[in-house]
């Protein structure tokens, strides 16, 4: 069994089939909307379940990398004003 950090977003599957995004915060689960773009982290179960659950495991992997990668800015790229 591997050992995770459960107040770092990590993969999880529910018994329906479908992933979510979780973390560990105030003494709840919180689960990041599917969203790219959007930061919201639900915790009521109805939300989770409308706005969080991927169909597919390659989805929720990708948005996963997205969040816990580090921005990495290419500071040599000249911007033309």
């Amino acid at each position: 069994m591997k050992f995770y950090n459960p107040f770092k977003p990590h993969l999880v599957q529910f018994n329906n089939g479908k992933y979510a995004i979780r973390r560990y915060r105030l003494f709840s689960w919180e689960y990041r909307d599917r969203v790219i773009s959007d930061k919201t982290w639900f915790i009521s179960y109805p939300s989770v379940v409308e706005w969080c659950c991927f169909s597919s495991r390659l989805d929720a992997e990708q948005l996963l990398l997205e969040i816990t990668a580090p921005n990495k800015k290419d500071f040599g790229t000249k911007v033309n004003d």
